[in-house]
């Protein structure tokens, strides 16, 4: 078990390129904001590592809130991830990874869950839209076919689904075949 507390205090700063790849982009073209960030995280972590393999769970929490100085307002995340491993013969690991996610509803361009290639899905960053909540489900299967006492060399199969609650929207929407 584990407890973490934190305070961070930050100047969070936007500006808008002069190249853009999307016309009129959402938000202010400069934005700077004095804000304070408070954090609790709870980790339990029974995770038996076996070199590469993975067996048991790791569940981890995390309830932040954010101060913005000028303006006195608030802005709350609570973020759960759980994640569960089975080894599988010899050389096999199952994983399933759980995560839901909420935050203050506010409709902005700068809702606080990204749900793109690089984040949450495979691949490299096609940004596909933003949410102030989430839900997100993972399964892996890792199969080791070269195996040392340094490395291994793997096959994977993977998949990702993923739902999440448009900026201003309704928790409904997390259900939302449209969503999904």
């Amino acid at each position: 078990h584990e407890i973490e507390l934190g305070l961070t205090v930050f100047k969070e700063s936007y500006g808008k390129l002069a190249h853009q790849d999307i016309e009129n982009p959402p938000g202010p073209d400069l934005l700077e904001k004095n804000k304070l960030l408070f954090k609790l995280a709870y980790v339990l972590d029974e995770i038996d590592y076996h070199d590469f393999r993975l067996q048991k769970f790791r569940w981890v929490t995390f309830l932040q809130t954010v101060y913005t100085t000028d303006e006195k307002s608030y802005f709350n995340s609570l973020i759960t991830e759980w994640r569960q491993y089975y080894r599988v013969g010899a050389n096999g690991n199952l994983a399933i990874k759980f995560r839901g996610a909420i935050s203050t509803n506010n409709d902005t361009p700068f809702a606080p869950f990204v749900v793109d290639s690089h984040v949450n899905l495979r691949g490299v960053g096609n940004r596909i839209d933003r949410g102030t909540a989430q839900l997100i489900i993972n399964l892996e299967y890792r199969h080791a076919f070269l195996n040392t006492e340094d490395w291994a060399s793997q096959f994977i199969v993977f998949t990702d689904a993923g739902s999440w609650r448009n900026p201003g929207g309704e928790l409904s929407q997390l259900f939302d075949s449209e969503q999904f």
